[in-house]
């Protein structure tokens, strides 16, 4: 399914503190899964940050999620899939398609990311529009493997931190809206990774919760590499990784 998608946040503020005007987000999708939405401030804002004895948490503008330290690039992730995921033991690993995502400068405080999947199935394109009151600060979800890059505390082993994050909610018979979570990452161990190229990087391997996705962030640029999606009722689980440019 190809769909291209815009979403406007009509009221975004911090607690006991009010923005002059609303935030518009905007991204550019044609995606398989979820839309993904990012949209990282660059501006330096009063600090928000709160901490507690494991975790940092990180909000937008306390200077923990540093968007200066993203590259502006063009990147190509090979997607592959397990087969007959629904026996005990999972079938071999096949090649399902190409994500790649673009990321830019938006004037000269903010980033974008336009992604893109590439499949053999692709065949209709949807339009949507979706408008929700958020009552506090976020990041959107579906910009992890990019806030984990801008995150230069993800770089030792049992480091953690924590996300608020904007997604989508949704339900049967519900219209959809924003709706406002955590995630938790940790940094649990490193790891060399094979890439499609036949290179090997090593690289800090960080699960999340609650969804439970991997992640693997190569150590010398602190560049996100290669994330695995585990499965989710009929889909089987998915890994992406760097195809190009090789790290």
């Amino acid at each position: 399914m190809n769909l291209e998608a815009r979403y406007r946040a009509t009221r975004l503020m911090p607690r006991g503190g009010q923005l002059a005007e609303p935030v518009a987000l905007t991204t550019k999708c044609i995606p398989y899964f979820v839309p993904a939405l990012t949209l990282l401030g660059l501006a330096t804002v009063p600090s928000l940050c709160a901490q507690s004895s494991s975790a940092t948490v990180a909000q937008p503008g306390n200077g923990v999620v540093q968007g200066r330290r993203l590259a502006l690039s063009h990147r190509g992730f090979a997607i592959t899939s397990s087969t007959d995921c629904d026996k005990p033991e999972a079938g071999p690993t096949l090649s399902v398609g190409t994500f790649f995502e673009d990321l830019r400068l938006l004037g000269d405080t903010a980033l974008v990311a336009i992604r893109e999947w590439r499949q053999s199935d692709t065949a209709r394109v949807v339009s949507d529009w979706l408008d929700s009151t958020i009552d506090e600060p976020a990041f959107f979800a579906g910009a992890i493997e990019l806030l984990l890059a801008a995150s230069p505390r993800l770089s030792r082993l049992g480091s953690e931190m924590v996300f608020p994050l904007i997604d989508l909610q949704m339900g049967p018979g519900k219209p959809s809206s924003f709706a406002v979570s955590t995630l938790t990452a940790r940094v649990t161990r490193s790891e060399i990774v094979t890439l499609p190229s036949g290179g090997r990087v090593e690289a800090w391997v960080v699960s999340t919760d609650p969804h439970g996705w991997t992640y693997w962030i190569e150590q010398r640029k602190h560049e996100v590499i290669k994330w695995h999606v585990p499965p989710v009722e009929s889909l089987c689980p998915t890994t992406y990784t760097i195809a190009s440019p090789s790290p």
